[in-house]
């Protein structure tokens, strides 16, 4: 019985430890081009009443209701929930040290803002929602690359809902929405899981999901380009922004399709290539005279133009061969025959092909 206990305990202990976060990854795996980001936080959605609270994620082509999710980094499950026709809801706490960057906001469409300043924190929440085939229980241990279940189509698309919410947030019920209800959108007599008010949503908790995961993550997870790299613009038009924003950053000039420029180090500017906000990866770049950043979607590398090495093809009639002149003419290969042909293989070999070697000492 003691044994038993013993046991007992010890897989307890196991299964529910929690071991800190230190790295973040999207929840869907991929190389770029492949992933899909169909809705952003904060979007004004006019058939829900109200504004996003997370990201919509999919691989590009939707699903089939078996690609997986898996979570961010290091945690433990704090939440399972059955959502009817929504799929399943899953939260996971991490805990560590996290650092919530900056991030304003404003809608065209509607006028409406949000701010929030950024903050060092030892806990977030990350919330997964839309899923099917669930893989993970209550209480769970996870880690960065644990799948804990596949998306599925709520009558929308396939695709992941997916959030980070602040330590601090409410989370009522099922989780499924959080903070004062005053804010909650309703249409048709049902809470449509979209918010009022935009700066509400975020002083009462949530938060962009990609600018947290790409701020706490030790390397640049979109590496489409390199510094150096030659690019081109591929929209009809795209602008220079002073800024890696797409609301934030003043337009400093705009670019025809076509026009060729170069990813520059960005280190001095205080962020990083690759960055993610408003939607887009942006890239520290240079046209012309002037230097700034760009979305990623509107560039294209240009491919280096074909190397071309000289060689030469020797022989007999060549006689001697000094290799350290050849190569310091600029051949970097060279044909040298090593047999007299098919009449006597390998038996009779040319002798100027190791008078040739044997005297350069190659």
């Amino acid at each position: 019985m003691e044994k038993t206990r013993l046991i007992t305990l010890i897989a307890i202990l196991l299964f529910s430890s929690q071991v800190k976060a230190d790295d973040f990854d999207l929840p869907l795996r991929g190389i770029h081009g492949e992933l899909r980001l169909s809705q952003m936080f904060g979007n004004y959605y006019e058939a829900k009443g109200g504004f996003h609270s997370g990201e919509d994620r999919s691989y590009k082509g939707g699903g089939d209701g078996t690609r997986s999710v898996y979570a961010i980094g290091n945690g433990k499950v704090v939440k399972i929930s059955d959502l009817g026709t929504l799929g399943k809801l899953v939260a996971i706490e991490h805990i560590g040290s996290f650092t919530i960057p900056r991030k304003h906001y404003t809608r065209p469409t509607t006028g409406q803002s949000y701010l929030y300043s950024t903050e060092n924190v030892a806990k977030i929440y990350s919330v997964y929602v839309h899923l099917t085939n669930v893989a993970v229980v209550d209480t769970q241990s996870v880690t960065k690359n644990t799948k804990i279940g596949s998306y599925m189509d709520p009558d929308g698309g396939y695709h992941l809902h997916f959030e980070i919410r602040h330590p601090d947030t409410v989370h009522v019920g099922n989780w499924s929405l959080f903070g004062r209800q005053s804010n909650w959108a309703v249409v048709g007599g049902k809470n449509t899981g979209y918010y009022l008010n935009l700066q509400y949503m975020v002083d009462d908790g949530g938060r962009e999901p990609a600018s947290f995961i790409y701020a706490n993550s030790p390397r640049d997870i979109s590496i489409l380009f390199r510094t150096g790299d030659s690019v081109r613009v591929t929209w009809s038009s795209l602008n220079i922004r002073s800024y890696p924003a797409l609301w934030d950053g003043t337009v400093i000039t705009g670019l025809v399709q076509g026009a060729q420029g170069q990813v520059l180090d960005a280190t001095d500017t205080g962020f990083r290539n690759g960055v993610f906000a408003d939607g887009y990866f942006w890239w520290y770049v240079q046209f012309g005279n002037t230097r700034g950043w760009c979305a990623q979607d509107g560039l294209e590398r240009v491919p280096e133009p074909p190397t071309r090495v000289k060689g030469i093809d020797v022989s007999s009639f060549q006689g001697y061969v000094d290799w350290s002149e050849v190569y310091n003419a600029g051949y970097r290969f060279a044909f040298v025959r090593a047999s007299l042909g098919d009449e006597n293989p390998p038996l009779l070999i040319d002798d100027n092909f190791y008078c040739t070697f044997q005297e350069n000492d190659i």
